[in-house]
């Protein structure tokens, strides 16, 4: 009899440890998959931003476009006035900030970079790779390579096409971050979950069967939780009871809530313009009304269309319209820095959040943005293309709610386009 039970015991054990080992494996290789493929995503855009930022802070702080000189027999890269050779202080100082190296092509040629060999050399004055050079500089297209060599190290790296003021390519943007770097990032911040699962798997071989069925059913719940996040199901809920549990089982369902929290909290800009999406920017909006609320502070909305952008499609082509959307935005983005943020509205539309402005003052950054819209050359197709924009702007009303708020900018965009486009309406000029 004892023997017997002896091998129900053991039978019990093994029917209950192996399904719940191969569940820990699975939900292991899922997470470690799932949490690296979306880690690789994101990086993918946080490098795309810092190419884009740093850009955007070489044309704001050194006016002009890039050329190079000859000096004493030595080539020195110019852009408008300044010599930029050797002078790397803003790549060192934005690789201090995000950990991410930077180097500035003129051409396929590494003019400034944050790049060093192994013995500590920089590497300017280096060539990009040719396939790198074909695809972003003759093909004038933004690419992310997840394995690309620089030097003799592999890197995660996106690259962005440097044009002058008349639209020629005559460079690169390069952000990157070591491969190996990001993989051991990755790997440590698996290391929770695999010291969790173990546990788990510990504790189900001493609780046994009574317990395991239910040990199952969580696991099983928090891997259909991490599934729907790599399906791209970000407001996906977790059993309050799991987030509730003080054991391992707990804690997994509470760093998997973490991890959904982070993705969220990433995922804000709208991919075509970068600037904040629509829903970001209805959070945002709705922060800053409720502390315009409890503090007093102004605020400007307004609601900016471009005029005829269908003619831009139908004429063109959709390409051409994303092109004139990107354009825009980009010196929409620009004129807005320091003065309150801008959101993709919908389509051809934007709303510009103006913090801690009187309407006078808001107007006036308004108006000095659309006259650069005007003065914008969007060469298309050896085409020279002119763009305008309409806007309606209010000053904030708090005993409004927000989309009252919006509404009234828009009925003022709506004004505008009916006595002819072009300009801003709510707005009295000087």
């Amino acid at each position: 009899m004892g023997r017997r039970r002896g091998k129900l015991k053991r039978k019990l054990l093994t029917i209950t440890i192996i399904p719940i080992i191969l569940t820990g494996i699975a939900i292991t290789f899922s997470t470690y998959f799932t949490f690296s493929n979306t880690v690789q995503k994101e990086v993918q855009r946080g490098l795309q931003s810092i190419a884009i930022i740093t850009q955007r802070m070489y044309d704001r702080l050194y006016k002009g476009d890039y050329y190079l000189v000859e000096q004493d027999g030595y080539y020195h890269i110019y852009k408008g006035q300044t010599d930029l050779t050797g002078n790397d202080s803003v790549l060192q100082e934005i690789r201090r900030d995000s950990g991410v190296d930077i180097t500035i092509f003129y051409k396929d040629v590494r003019v400034q970079t944050t790049l060093r060999s192994e013995d500590g050399t920089s590497l300017v004055g280096t060539v990009a790779h040719p396939s790198v050079t074909k695809d972003v500089l003759d093909g004038k297209k933004e690419m992310f390579y997840q394995n690309v060599l620089v030097g003799e190290k592999a890197y995660f790296a996106y690259y962005t096409p440097l044009y002058n003021g008349d639209g020629t390519c005559i460079g690169m943007v390069f952000a990157g971050k070591p491969t190996d770097v990001l993989k051991k990032e990755i790997f440590l911040a698996m290391i929770p979950i695999f010291i969790v699962v173990a546990l788990v798997i510990l504790i189900s071989c001493i609780i046994c069967s009574g317990f395991t069925k239910e040990m199952v059913m969580i696991i099983s719940r928090i891997k259909t939780f991490l599934r729907e996040i790599a399906q791209g199901n970000l407001k996906a809920e977790l059993d309050s009871r799991i987030m509730q549990r003080d054991d391992e089982l707990g804690e997994m369902g509470r760093f998997t809530v973490r991890v959904q929290k982070f993705l969220r909290e990433m995922v804000e800009k709208d991919m075509l313009t970068k600037l904040y999406s629509r829903r970001i920017g209805e959070i945002k909006f709705r922060q800053l009304y409720m502390e315009a609320l409890e503090n007093g502070v102004p605020f400007c909305v307004a609601l900016g269309d471009i005029d005829f952008f269908k003619k831009f499609n139908d004429t063109y082509g959709h390409d051409c319209g994303d092109r004139v959307l990107k354009e825009i935005a980009s010196i929409i983005a620009i004129n807005m820095m320091g003065k309150g943020f801008a959101v993709r509205w919908g389509g051809e539309e934007f709303l510009l959040i103006y913090e801690n402005c009187t309407l006078q003052t808001a107007g006036e950054y308004l108006e000095k943005t659309r006259q650069e819209i005007i003065s914008h050359e969007l060469h298309y197709n050896e085409e020279i293309l002119h763009i305008t924009m309409t806007f309606g702007i209010v000053e904030g009303k708090k005993e409004m709610d927000i989309e009252s708020n919006i509404k009234m900018a828009d009925d003022l965009l709506y004004q505008g386009k009916m006595n002819g486009r072009n300009q801003i309406t709510g707005f009295l000029q000087e």
